[in-house]
């Protein structure tokens, strides 16, 4: 079969023999990796564990016999800044463990991360963060003097004078054999083919923080002339100046859109073999296509920051069709296919082929070919009377979106509440309730996380305290005072209201969640 890579090499290699090639430049951590990122407290639970002999988890390499990838520098790393010597490995996976233990053992003042200077207190048995002062009957063993042979035998005639000395001495020789004999598994792939290297890094990658294709991308030699990584800067910039800001992967898709090339992993790689001079051109049209989106979508549906779409394939679709002239000449569709996509939450889980062959799907869609037909509702009553408001889900964003659509307006006041104030971030402090979640759970019977349910909770202005509102009160008055409009724009209806006034709790949530959900299909067509 073409194309295959030689199968991974697993190997176990003693910890000294992969300081030995970090200090020889034969390992080496790729410039597309995290900044090392390991708080003091995951420091001293890695070394414990080496010295307890427990296992550690496994390093991902990549060897090669030329230069493929840029080296993030020692700064960034704890490794030294030495010549590459070829054949090397890229660290893919194991970056953070190795910057410890490597950090660790070669720490040197003013030269190293700081945090990594560590030591071994030989009467408490642990390792600890070392101080500029000691007290004398703490008596510790740095760990970047465990292998220097000059600096160890000082220490052991030190040692030797202490009242426990053979103890203190017996415990050093115990602790540089514990990690002079540590081994680490090794998995390394040998390949010249990018693409499925890739593939494979996306795959396997399971760091704390994880990495993504763009990622790797990023340390791709390109060429002298371009550089993604800052293409990826500007373009961030760009977005920023009109608070727009969309993650390097959204940025990276929308160029291989403008490239004609789908959104897929493979697809994106393939974005290094394009013509320079269209590649610059697209990241140069890039934020100009998202400022035009970004205010479509403002003023179809009040979204004011891409945090409050749902999903990433809409904002490519409609980047996309932004991008062929066709987002307003397709807007009635489009906008019921959006509605539809959150209220529906039908992107969930969803991955990149999927969405791929979706923007595919439209592209090909001429407006002639609009359907009338109502779009299909998935969604029932049911979930707007027993589902929480929650942050960044795809529902309770477009319930934002509903109360913007219906002018919402402040049950206090009367006036419409600002979109801008709640369609600007994923936060619900601006949601109340009218029942306590006990209250909540004796009328439903259903279990309940949360009291801020659609049929329960209410939008407030920023104008107020939320904590100083309560949100049954704020009905009940409204209705007494004849503010209806008001409770119309948020979906509570008379009979509604006068249910909550009454104490007819089970009236007042299904009133509302029928309302909410009736507006839902007006809005589907």
């Amino acid at each position: 079969m073409s194309n295959r890579i030689s199968a991974p090499q697993p190997s176990v290699v003693h910890l000294v023999t992969l300081f030995r090639q970090i200090a020889n430049g034969e390992l080496k951590i790729p410039a597309f990796q995290r900044e090392y990122v390991w708080t003091e407290k995951q420091i001293l639970g890695l070394l414990d564990s080496v010295y307890e002999s427990y296992p550690i988890g496994s390093l991902l390499l990549w060897r090669v016999d030329r230069k493929v990838l840029d080296v993030a520098p020692g700064t960034f790393t704890a490794f030294p800044d030495v010549p590459e010597i070829f054949p090397l490995s890229y660290v893919l996976d194991g970056m953070q463990r190795l910057t410890t233990l490597f950090g660790a053992f070669n720490y040197s003042k003013g030269n190293s991360i700081e945090k990594l200077n560590v030591g071994y207190d030989l009467r408490e048995m642990k390792f600890h963060h070392l101080e500029s002062s000691q007290q004398k009957e703490h008596i510790s063993v740095p760990l970047s003097s465990l292998f220097v042979p000059k600096k160890l035998l000082d220490l052991q005639s030190e040692l030797a004078l202490e009242p426990d000395g053979d103890i203190l001495l017996d415990t050093v020789l115990k602790l540089q054999a514990a990690f002079q004999e540590y081994m680490i598994p090794t998995v390394t792939i040998q390949s010249t083919d990018v693409d499925r290297v890739v593939g494979i890094f996306e795959r396997v990658n399971s760091t704390g923080t994880r990495l993504n294709s763009v990622d790797f991308m990023r340390a791709i030699t390109w060429s002298s002339t371009f550089d993604l990584s800052e293409k990826l800067n500007e373009a961030t910039a760009a977005l920023n100046e009109f608070n727009w800001p969309l993650d390097s992967d959204t940025i990276v898709k929308c160029v291989a859109i403008m490239m004609n090339l789908n959104i897929s992993s493979e697809s994106l790689v393939q974005l290094r073999n394009q013509d320079e001079a269209k590649l610059h051109k697209a990241f140069d049209a890039l934020p100009d296509v998202v400022k035009a989106t970004a205010d479509f979508l403002h003023s179809h549906f009040g979204i004011r920051s891409p945090e409050v779409v749902s999903y990433q394939g809409q904002i490519l679709l409609a980047f996309s069709l932004m991008h062929q002239g066709k987002l307003e000449k397709l807007s009635e569709q489009f906008e019921r296919w959006f509605w539809a996509c959150g209220l529906n939450e039908q992107l969930q889980g969803k991955p990149d082929t999927y969405v791929s062959r979706l923007l595919a799907d439209w592209s090909n869609l001429r407006q002639s070919s609009y359907i009338s037909a109502p779009a299909q509702v998935s969604f029932s009553e049911r979930d707007f009377l027993v589902r929480p408001v929650r942050s960044g889900a795809a529902l309770t964003n477009s319930f934002r979106m509903l109360l913007a659509r219906n002018k919402a307006k402040d049950l206090k006041t009367g006036a419409e509440i600002p979109s801008f104030e709640y369609l600007s971030s994923n936060s619900t402090s601006q949601f109340i309730s009218a029942l306590s979640k006990a209250e909540v759970y004796d009328v439903l019977k259903h279990p309940v996380t949360s009291s801020k349910l659609f049929s329960n909770s209410v939008l407030t202005s920023l104008d107020h305290e939320a904590s100083d509102l309560h949100a049954k009160n704020l009905i009940v008055d409204a209705l007494e005072a004849g503010r209806l409009e008001a409770l119309a724009s948020q979906f509570i209806s008379r009979d509604a209201a006068a249910a909550l006034a009454s104490d007819d709790h089970l009236s007042f949530l299904s009133k509302r969640s029928a309302s909410i959900f009736e507006y839902c299909q007006g809005v589907l067509g």
